[in-house]
């Protein structure tokens, strides 16, 4: 990414880069990804409990890693 890119991801904001890049471009993607895994490993809950269960805590744990990114990009551009 360049300073430029960087320059008009950060004029969004602090909250709305993590919601986009952490929570709804790697939470839920990985969450769904996770969720179809666990349910051919372990067939006994649903697949859409599966799904749930994966979309919740990755997205949770998409803020983290959105605010990590965030941090890091804040770091290299500055």
């Amino acid at each position: 990414m360049t300073k430029e890119q960087w320059q008009q991801k950060r004029a969004n904001g602090k909250n709305a880069y993590i919601a986009k890049y952490g929570v709804f471009y790697w939470g839920v993607p990985t969450g769904l990804i996770w969720g179809g895994v666990m349910s051919l490993l372990n067939p006994s809950p649903s697949l859409l409990s599966w799904l749930l269960i994966g979309v919740i805590c990755f997205a949770f744990g998409g803020l983290f890693f959105g605010a990590s990114q965030w941090r890091r990009n804040e770091k290299r551009y500055s």
